[in-house]
């Protein structure tokens, strides 16, 4: 039992002794991994203190990048304004230099419309004292005297035209006569015989023979006068129901078998009956021929009693009676009248353009009928009619 007990006892003693030594060992082992793990927390504190100072050395740099690009582009900004600013200020300035001197031009053309008015004011006056003066000189109007020159401008642009038709003309002929020669030639070597007798004849048909007998009259009498009146040879032959009018002129010939044609229709047929016939006959076809247009303007312009237009003005002056209804009743003007100046010197296509009363027109005209003759105009040496416009004035004498 004792045993036991000391057993237990040694036992405990050792129990308590390996206790001691492993709890000391334990602690040193402890000590010994708390001064590694120290150590290694320390070096991992070192570790991650660099890794945060390098983070943060790092972040810096980009931060300190950021804000340098950042400065930068505030910089270019900056100077971009600032040149924007400049290029607005010189624009401005330009402007400024713009408006000025718009404003010089604006004030110089001012001037100058002012200036302009001025002297158009000053010509619109001179005009109308040179008007009143002109109708003062004239004794027309300034509605007259455009109505005369409109006249006067449409007959020079008549005898302009009729000009540039004549030389036209006078032209094509010159030009045309080689061709006109050939085949005229070639013309009267194939047909010259019913050429000739188809411009020398005309043949007149009559109904019966018994017309051709009161043609003939007492001893060839009508025949004779109607060959005097006409100028132109009646053969009467042996042709059935016909009679031949033969002569070089065409329209003598028509003139022949018109008036023969108006004698047999009417019956009456006698010297006298004749004569009158063929005068209505060739005043009929004098009407219908074309007339040749009248110049304004000559190379030698027609000449009256020796005299110019101012000579004629003072002989219609003198001829001119104001009539006497006309003077009753106060009845004065300007009268506008035209004629032509015919290649023998006689006056024609009398006309009044213009006129306060009828009375004068007539008065006038009556005048004109009984003018002499002129000295026709000249083109080329050649006479050719010539129109005039006339303004004239009738005053009532107090």
């Amino acid at each position: 039992m004792d045993s036991y007990i000391t057993i237990l006892g040694i036992a405990l003693v050792v129990s308590a002794i390996v206790g001691v030594l492993t709890y000391f060992a334990v602690k040193s082992r402890a000590q010994a991994l708390i001064r590694d793990a120290e150590t290694q927390a320390e070096m991992i504190k070192k570790e991650k203190a660099l890794q945060a100072k390098e983070k943060f050395i790092q972040l810096r740099s980009e931060h300190d990048r950021a804000v340098n690009e950042r400065n930068q582009k505030v910089k270019e900004a900056e100077q971009r304004v600032r040149q924007a600013e400049q290029a607005v200020q010189q624009q401005q300035k330009e402007l400024e230099r713009k408006i000025a001197d718009s404003d010089k031009v604006k004030a110089k053309m001012e001037a100058q419309i002012a200036a302009v008015e001025e002297r158009k004011a000053e010509l619109a006056q001179l005009m109308s004292e040179q008007n009143a003066r002109l109708e003062q000189i004239s004794g027309m109007s300034s509605e007259e005297a455009k109505n005369t020159l409109i006249e006067n401008m449409k007959a020079e642009a008549k005898s302009e035209a009729a000009a540039y038709i004549n030389e036209t003309i006078e032209e094509a002929k010159l030009t045309a006569t080689k061709e006109a020669k050939r085949i005229i030639v070639a013309s009267i070597q194939r047909v010259a015989t019913e050429t000739a007798i188809e411009n020398a004849v005309t043949v007149f048909n009559i109904d019966s023979e018994d017309v051709k007998g009161r043609i003939i009259g007492r001893e060839g009498r009508n025949i004779r006068a109607l060959e005097a009146a006409t100028g132109i040879e009646i053969i009467v032959d042996d042709t059935p129901e016909a009679i031949i009018l033969s002569g070089f002129d065409p329209v003598r010939r028509e003139i022949a078998r018109l008036a023969l044609h108006q004698l047999v229709t009417d019956g009456r047929i006698h010297p006298a009956r004749i004569e009158e016939v063929v005068a209505k006959v060739k005043k009929q076809i004098e009407e219908e021929i074309v007339e040749e247009p009248a110049f304004v303007r000559v190379e030698v312009m027609p000449s009256f009693m020796g005299g110019d237009l101012n000579t004629f003005r003072a002989w219609f002056s003198g001829e001119f009676k104001i009539p006497a209804i006309a003077a009753e009743n106060g009845i004065q003007g300007n009268v506008v009248i035209k004629f032509v100046v015919e290649k023998d010197g006689k006056l024609s296509n009398i006309q009044v353009l213009q006129s306060p009363d009828k009375t004068l027109s007539e008065a006038a005209i009556a005048v004109l009928q009984k003018s002499p003759k002129w000295k026709p105009g000249k083109q080329r040496n050649k006479p050719v009619r010539v129109t005039y416009t006339l303004p004239v004035s009738f005053k009532i004498q107090q």
